[in-house]
């Protein structure tokens, strides 16, 4: 570092400022910066600080030079009045790398000043240039009930658009205004926060923006009914959870939001696994024209809505047919629909959902409803890097294994229309395990009165 400063010294203080000298200067303070070996000493004269101007601005180069108390204070024994070059370099520093400064403040007090001594300050200088400026522009914006690009022109910083300090200003906009949007309601806020630049903008040292906006809408909505709008910002930014807990977006995302928060998304959407399962169900039944899938399809939606409906299910998982798939892909964006498999082989979907006491595997078609008082860990379900299994694995081979590990199923219903026979083996085999549930939970009205006479009130 000597023999840096030493030739450094030696080229500035015995050569005037032609372009040619002051190009030597440049070249020889980037091999220093480059090589790691930058200390404020090397900065000695009004040459050095020109050519540290020029250093700063380089993207290249900004990264490996440490602004700290003592670069500053050698600045200003060498220029008790900034220069502009150094004064703008410094500035657009502040706003570029604003996460990446060790000493910020010290950084916007040494602008501040400087600005003032160049007479170009602004009374909102000493909010904008703090560790709080994102803070301050953003809470300015919502205060004053403006968007936050009209405070930013106001203030003069619509020219550091791409830099950091304005990302943090617009993620924290985000994030506060997120805290006031009328609850489980469209909002254009929400078409900003999926803007993917927007979601990922660093919120702090550990979180990104886009764990803020999770975190906020999680907590503020209703833990029953999730409106769609926001339903498609929590599966834009993060995806479903039900995925391998060692995939890279669970890692990111839900690794960071803890167990509460994923389970009250995996209960938002099991009812949308359901409504999908169920619009998937009534499509095939109508377009095949075949006429035990239409007569089944009213009580089969029956029973499912009411098993939700007692807030019996904690979790569950979709498996599509290939045409429910293309059916879904037809009439849904990506990002409107949760993770799902797809049954490998025959045209049948299913769905499984985890009871509180019971797992419950029901299907369209001519699938039995099978009824698990439990489920040994290495069933199906539960593996989630499996996502093509065939229809025979999810049911009949299901039931198979889990007999051998001692889980055999408790109940292997066929739905047979006469006399409500299955809704009542259904409704007694989720009794028997320990779960509040009537028959009048899990029919419609009228086939109640009838289901009455057969059972009575049960």
């Amino acid at each position: 570092m000597a023999k840096h400063t030493k030739t450094l010294s030696k080229l500035t203080d015995n050569v005037g400022q032609t372009s040619d000298e002051f190009q030597i200067t440049y070249n020889h303070l980037s091999k220093v910066i480059q090589g790691n070996q930058f200390c404020p000493s090397l900065i000695s004269n009004h040459l050095m600080v020109r050519a540290l101007s020029l250093a700063i601005n380089d993207s290249k180069l900004n990264s490996k030079i440490k602004i700290n108390k003592q670069l500053l204070q050698q600045i200003d024994t060498i220029q008790i009045k900034p220069s502009a070059l150094i004064t703008t370099a410094m500035t657009n520093l502040f706003h570029q790398r604003f996460d990446q400064l060790n000493e910020i403040e010290a950084l916007g007090d040494w602008i501040i000043k400087s600005r003032k001594r160049r007479n170009l300050s602004e009374r909102s200088d000493m909010h904008i240039f703090s560790i709080e400026g994102p803070k301050w522009l953003a809470n300015t914006a919502i205060k004053q009930k403006s968007d936050l690009n009209s405070i930013l022109k106001e203030n003069q910083l619509d020219q550091y658009t791409s830099g950091k300090f304005l990302a943090d200003a617009h993620s924290i906009y985000f994030v506060k205004q997120l805290q006031k949007i009328p609850v489980n309601q469209p909002h254009p806020i929400l078409d900003e926060v999926i803007k993917r630049d927007v979601f990922t903008a660093k919120y702090d040292r550990t979180m990104q923006v886009g764990h803020k906006v999770l975190e906020i809408l999680i907590d503020r909505a209703p833990s029953q009914e999730l409106d769609k709008s926001w339903e498609q910002v929590i599966l834009t930014i993060a995806g479903d959870p039900r995925v391998a807990s060692n995939s890279a977006k669970y890692q990111l995302w839900w690794n960071k939001l803890g167990k509460a928060r994923i389970q009250k998304v995996i209960g938002w959407l099991s009812r949308l696994d359901l409504k999908l399962f169920l619009e998937v169900l009534e499509d095939f039944s109508k377009t095949s024209g075949n006429t035990e899938l239409i007569r089944m399809y009213p009580s089969r939606k029956s029973f499912l809505e009411g098993v939700f409906e007692k807030d019996l299910v904690e979790n569950s998982r979709l498996y599509l047919s290939r045409q429910a798939e293309r059916y879904l892909k037809r009439h849904y964006k990506k990002n409107e629909l949760p993770s799902y498999s797809v049954v490998s082989d025959q045209d049948k979907s299913i769905i499984y959902l985890k009871l509180k006491n019971a797992h419950v595997i029901e299907g369209s078609h001519s699938c039995y409803l099978w009824i698990y008082p439990h489920l040994h860990e290495d069933a199906l379900v539960f593996n989630y890097n499996l996502t093509t299994p065939s229809y025979s694995a999810l049911t009949s081979g299901l039931s198979a294994k889990m007999a051998l590990k001692g889980c055999k199923p408790s109940a292997k219903i066929l739905h047979s229309p006469a006399k409500y026979k299955w809704q009542y083996e259904g409704v007694q085999a989720l009794k028997g395990l320990g779960m509040d549930i009537k028959g009048s939970d899990v029919l419609s009205n009228n086939d109640y009165k009838q289901f009455k006479r057969f059972y009575g009130a049960i």
